[in-house]
This record gives C-alpha cells, sequence and structure tokens, in this order.
C-alpha cells in the first residue's frame, strides 16, 4: 500500500503497473470479508480509491457481521466506516432499480426455453424473480450456488409436474440468463464507482 502510495503521488506509471500486476497475481478478489475490511482501511488510509473499490466489491459479497471483523473496525477512522456505508447505500439503491429493469423487460428475453408454470407479473418463473429481487436487497446473494440452491428447491417441488419446463433445466438458456444477470449486477457496481471514486480521485489529484 506504501508503495502504490508513492508511486502513484508522483505519477509512476510503469511501477504502478508492476505493482498492480503482482497484486492480480495473488488473486485477492478471493480474499474473506475480515481480510478485505483490512485492505479496506489501508487503501482509504493512503488514499488509494481504486483498491479501496476493490476492498469495498469484496466486503458487500458477504453478509456484514460485525462480530466477526473485532478489532479492524476500531483501526478505521470514522470517515472511512462512513464512506464504506454510503458505497454499500449506492450500490443497493441503484443494484434495485437496474434489477427491477432486468426483471421487467430484459431477463424474459433470455428465458426463451424455460416455460415454467408459474409466471410472476414479469413473465419470468416466480423463483427467478425472487432471487434476482433478493439481490438488490444483499448484494452478497449474487453467486451461483444460491441460483442453483432456488433452482433446485423450485424443481424438487415441481418434479411431479412434468409441465414446468424448469424441471429439464436446459444449460444453454440457463448460461444465458446467469451472463445477462450478472452483466446488469456488474454494470450497477461500474455506476457507483464512478460516483463514489472516479470523481473524488480527480480532486484528491488536483488539490
Amino acid at each position: 500500500m506504501e508503495l502504490l502510495s508513492v508511486a502513484q503521488k508522483y505519477q509512476m506509471v510503469s511501477m504502478l503497473a508492476h505493482i498492480w500486476l503482482i497484486i492480480a497475481q495473488q488473486n485477492p478478489q478471493s480474499a474473506d470479508q475480515v481480510t478485505a475490511v483490512s485492505v479496506y482501511s489501508l487503501a482509504q488510509k493512503y488514499r488509494l480509491r481504486q483498491e479501496a473499490l476493490q476492498a469495498a466489491r469484496n466486503i458487500l459479497k458477504y453478509p456484514i457481521n460485525i462480530e466477526d471483523l473485532g478489532d479492524r473496525l476500531d483501526m478505521m477512522p470514522a470517515s472511512s466506516l462512513h464512506e464504506l456505508w454510503k458505497y454499500s447505500e449506492k450500490v443497493r439503491s441503484i443494484l434495485a432499480s437496474d434489477l427491477m429493469e432486468f426483471r421487467i423487460s430484459g431477463a424474459c428475453k433470455t428465458l426463451t426455453d424455460l416455460d415454467c408454470i408459474e409466471l410472476s407479473s414479469s413473465e419470468i418463473p416466480c423463483w427467478l424473480d425472487d432471487f434476482i429481487a433478493s439481490i438488490g436487497d444483499a448484494p452478497n446473494l449474487f453467486n451461483f450456488f444460491n441460483f442453483n440452491a432456488a433452482l433446485a428447491c423450485h424443481v424438487k417441488v415441481k418434479s411431479g409436474n412434468s409441465r414446468c419446463a424448469c424441471v429439464l433445466r436446459p444449460t444453454q438458456t440457463i448460461r444465458n440468463f446467469w451472463e445477462a444477470l450478472t452483466s446488469v449486477v456488474d454494470g450497477s457496481f461500474e455506476k457507483v464507482s464512478v460516483i463514489d471514486v472516479y470523481e473524488p480521485l480527480m480532486r484528491f489529484k488536483s488539490s
């Protein structure tokens, strides 16, 4: 973090690229929540906005459990905690809005071969509509394991009904839907990064 801070301050582009490559090779995206909180705290300390953004996004991959974070929260300034809270709130707000639009107009276009017997008002399977809506409330639910769990639960309930095409689970249809949903979620996070990270970074550089 100190090296990144110095390289950023003196605009050492090649050094920044080299350090970022090393970080990428260590795969920090797979870090657990406690580690992500530590990285976020350090990134904020050294004003490394890009690293703070990535750490904040990693934190949202997990349900917030204050007890598990322990004394790491005591080491973080109140201003950094406030920024993390603002980031979390904006992510949820924008994500919920984008997912609502996806449920209404986008999801059905990827589900042409999934003829479920229980459709929501958005003309998509109710179980899938509920899963999409849940991500807006809790971004940490967005992962393929939870998606498959929701599908498996629905299939188990409807396994005796031959009219429900979800039981057949057409692989390509599921893959197309997941790619479309991933694009929406990633796009929502990117919108927040423009608001909360890039603009403050530009003000920081100009100060």
